[in-house]
């Protein structure tokens, strides 16, 4: 069955039927003491804080296997708080330390815990957190067990992701490990890899031999090289004839903003919506009634929306920095919401300008902008203005009130 790593490359697996006990997640986790073994490898165990980290590490195989101009990237809000529920976690699997983690947490990592149990018994040497090398490359592995005289070994990495990986028999990161613990120990005769996905409740194993090797060593290979050729020059034609825009990748890709590829694919669409003319080569919305074609265009719309944060984020900053603002906009500062801290403060500082009825009118929330109008009401004409600035002067004074100071924004010009 054919790797579906890249359109170029056509590598053969021997593929077993994956096992996914998802039931052996929950069972419960035996009393055990930490069993740790620095000895057999090269590298012993390197805390998270610090490790350095491979251009192609394992854990980006997946990615440019998918398309070699995939570079890391900066997270929306919701994966950084997912990375660091995981970095959380797997520092709990490793040091056996709850504190920190939520009560979901905790049941999650107890649950890989269980199952690390059976995974190590009988093992004769137990690694944790060890550097692994991948011909110039290198990567972390949660765990490594050693057995049958060194023979056999188990590679077990905890997924604590919402979304379910591919299976152990196609994942590339897998098969990374699988070649730097081989590089480290050539006698192994054969190593099952285990991707526990608490999560999900699915764990999926299998298990390479020995014959297997060259066949990985090919296919990791190929996938190194066309990533490294193609990203010494992203913008050449020869290179972007093999990017994959819309594929998973893409999500996390810091090429995103600059990946022709992806723009020929997605301004055409997004255009569309401007009121411009529709490009014959875009499949009309109103015509799509196939699962396959609604699901790329999703994606286009996702992809569109984070795409136009970037380009937002980075007109405005070069706005801000090199005084550069785009043709039809214009660079506007906007104050944050004011707002009342202490009602107490507000109305000692406001005794006798305004009465206590008036004050109590604008409740719950004391409006700034209530107080401004009553504050202002007796002003003579003309001088409404600088009531409103004398009461938040006495506010902010008697520490009744808070500014939130301003931020800026790209404002559209008005149609003349």
């Amino acid at each position: 069955e054919p790797t579906p790593v890249a359109p170029s490359i056509e590598v053969e697996v021997i593929v077993e039927p994956p096992v996914s006990p998802a039931s052996e997640l929950k069972k419960p986790r035996k009393p055990r003491k930490p069993r740790e073994k620095k000895a057999g490898l090269p590298a012993a165990a390197v805390p998270a804080t610090e490790r350095a980290h491979a251009r192609f590490s394992p854990s980006k195989l997946e990615y440019i296997a998918l398309c070699p101009g995939y570079v890391s990237g900066d997270s929306t809000e919701y994966a950084r708080e997912a990375a660091d529920s995981g970095t959380r976690c797997h520092h709990a699997c490793e040091t056996r330390d709850f504190t920190g983690l939520t009560e979901e947490e905790r049941l999650l990592v107890d649950m890989c815990l269980g199952y690390e149990d059976d995974v190590i018994a009988g093992a004769e040497e137990v690694y944790r957190e060890i550097k692994v090398e991948m011909f110039d490359q290198f990567g972390f592995l949660d765990l490594l067990a050693v057995r049958s005289g060194k023979k056999e070994a188990d590679i077990l990495d905890f997924k604590f992701g919402r979304v379910q990986v591919r299976d152990a028999t196609l994942n590339m990161q897998m098969k990374g490990y699988a070649v730097g613990v081989w590089e480290s120990m050539p006698d192994l005769e054969s190593i099952t890899v285990h991707l526990a996905q608490p999560r999900t409740d699915t764990i999926s194993t299998h298990t390479w031999h020995k014959t297997d090797l060259p066949l990985l060593r090919a296919e990791i290979e190929l996938v190194l090289k066309r990533a490294t050729t193609v990203q010494e020059d992203i913008y050449d034609e020869k290179n972007i004839a093999v990017f994959n825009p819309l594929c998973e990748a893409c999500d996390y890709c810091g090429n995103m903003v600059r990946c022709k590829a992806l723009a020929r694919r997605v301004i055409p669409i997004v255009s569309t919506f401007g009121g411009r003319e529709i490009p014959p080569t875009v499949m009309s919305v109103d015509e799509v009634r196939s699962p396959a074609e609604s699901g790329v265009l999703l994606r286009l719309a996702k992809l569109a929306t984070k795409w136009a944060d970037f380009i937002g984020g980075w007109a405005l900053s070069q706005a801000l920095t090199e005084g550069i603002v785009p043709e039809g906009f214009n660079l506007k500062e906007v104050s944050n919401p004011r707002k009342v801290t202490n009602p107490t403060l507000a109305w000692e500082a406001l005794r006798g300008a305004v009465s206590i009825e008036d004050v109590l009118a604008c409740a719950p929330s004391l409006s700034i902008s209530k107080l401004e109008t009553l504050f202002a009401e007796t002003a003579p004409k003309g001088g409404k203005a600088k009531a409103k600035e004398a009461l938040a002067s006495l506010l902010m004074e008697a520490g009744a009130m808070t500014s939130e100071g301003s931020y800026h924004k790209l404002e559209p010009e008005k149609n003349k």
